[in-house]
């Protein structure tokens, strides 16, 4: 299949008078099935990633059970002093962060970003308050199918016909519903908790009318627009039974007067929220410190420590002292981070759009002890395991030809109610492919 990938690029390069034309029927297909951005067609590669059945099941196996591995550790949060030390949001009310989401699952819907090779998967990042871009993997994914260009590219036929992430995110939502106590409704509404000038609001009009299609009253509901009225939340006139929360947790500090209702409506279980506030937490970049810390291995099974061991970065916090590299050897971390400075990265545990993070390879080791010094026993930062981007060739427009150009790219498996759905990739010309700094969206087909 490598081979069918390389002759289509050469292809897409030698001939690039048909190579414009496929561009702009991908264009057209892309915004018929509104996947737009800013009045544009998505950006999307020229070649989707090729994955075979075994990577496939590699990405649905590792997720799942780190999925697991998460729903553990947010659940010891509440009785264990010790991890509340690692994972903890003192700028979100913990009001909000306690309150139970009325069903059991502390992180209904999430993404896990990773770099793979083919043979080596490192999951890098959690995506686990908000994850989004889930109708527009789909819907790419629909639209390289029915083309006849791409739909060559995928052995099987039935691809488009496979459970996609919006389908178990419905399925998610009935299960988390029935768990949820509430007075029954003719018609389950689901109100996608988003403000309407957000830039993804394509995004989440996509997941709401397919929602709608499904048979639920589907819609997307400012927040600053809820109104409570016995015991029942409204918004645009229409009783709310289900938020999906598109909204990241700290947005709705912006504004917290006029989101005052919808807060209230959540704290008093008006309404079912997914994901809760308190799935913040698994977002938290010091969750890796403390799930690749040997001090806590009592808290997963045999087969999920091999998961953590193979496929999470070593981490550690900056505010540890005495601790212990990837081989289990105890070391002071001081020293240890000064002498490994190319195997290693530095980043805030919040990092947010790429910043404050310092590759030890690309930084100069007078500005790298600079950097720890400067952050030497803060529990925000961490220090991490370096994992070097994969890259991949890709065809590019470059004035009227077509040439292939190296990329650097990330996959992001999804995983709802700890089922794996699909996966999403993005790529950069730089190796930091977080999703502002993303040149665009790499779908992936299986063959």
């Amino acid at each position: 299949m490598k081979l069918k990938y390389y002759s289509k690029a050469l292809k897409l390069c030698k001939y690039p008078k048909k190579t414009f034309k496929i561009i702009q029927s991908l264009q057209e297909m892309l915004q018929s099935n509104q996947c737009v951005l800013e009045g544009k067609a998505l950006p999307v590669s020229l070649l989707p990633l090729l994955l075979n059945k075994k990577e496939i099941r590699l990405f649905q196996y590792t997720s799942e059970v780190i999925a697991g591995i998460i729903e553990k550790t947010l659940l010891a949060l509440s009785t264990s002093p010790r991890i509340k030390e690692y994972i903890s949001y003192e700028s979100i009310p913990q009001k909000w962060l306690e309150v139970s989401p009325g069903y059991k699952r502390q992180v209904p819907i999430a993404r896990f970003d990773a770099i793979f090779d083919g043979k080596n998967l490192k999951y890098i990042e959690f995506h686990t308050d908000s994850p989004g871009a889930q109708a527009w993997g789909d819907t790419i994914r629909k639209v390289l199918v029915e083309h006849p260009f791409y739909r060559s590219l995928s052995r099987f036929p039935d691809e488009d016909t496979k459970p996609s992430v919006l389908a178990t995110i419905k399925e998610g939502i009935e299960t988390l519903y029935k768990e949820f106590t509430h007075k029954a409704s003719d018609k389950i509404s689901v109100a996608f908790a988003d403000y309407e000038d957000s830039p993804t609001a394509m995004d989440t009009l996509l997941c709401t009318r397919y929602l709608s299609q499904q048979g639920m009253d589907a819609f997307v509901a400012d927040p600053r627009q809820f109104t409570l009225r016995d015991g029942v939340a409204y918004c645009k006139g229409k009783k709310v039974d289900i938020v999906r929360r598109v909204m990241k947790s700290q947005e709705f500090l912006r504004e917290q007067s006029k989101n005052e209702n919808f807060i209230k409506g959540c704290l008093e279980h008006t309404f079912c929220m997914i994901n809760p506030f308190r799935s913040i937490y698994g977002g938290e970049k010091a969750l890796f410190a403390l799930i690749t810390n040997p001090e806590f291995q009592h808290l997963y099974t045999k087969k999920e420590i091999e998961i953590i061991k193979h496929h999470i970065p070593w981490t550690r916090m900056l505010s540890e002292q005495e601790t212990t590299d990837w081989q289990g050897e105890k070391i002071v971390l001081s020293d240890f981070v000064k002498n490994n400075r190319e195997r290693l990265v530095m980043k805030t545990t919040r990092v947010l759009l790429g910043k404050d993070v310092f590759l030890g390879i690309e930084t100069d080791p007078k500005e790298w002890e600079k950097n720890f010094l400067a952050q030497k026993g803060n529990k925000d930062w961490i220090v991490q395991e370096y994992v070097p981007g994969k890259e991949i060739p890709m065809p590019c427009v470059s004035g009227k030809k077509i040439h292939l150009e190296k990329r650097y790219f990330t996959l992001g498996s999804f995983v709802v109610n700890g089922k794996f759905c699909g996966i999403l990739g993005r790529f950069a010309d730089i190796p930091l492919v977080h999703l502002s700094k993303a040149s665009g969206f790499l779908p992936v087909l299986q063959y």
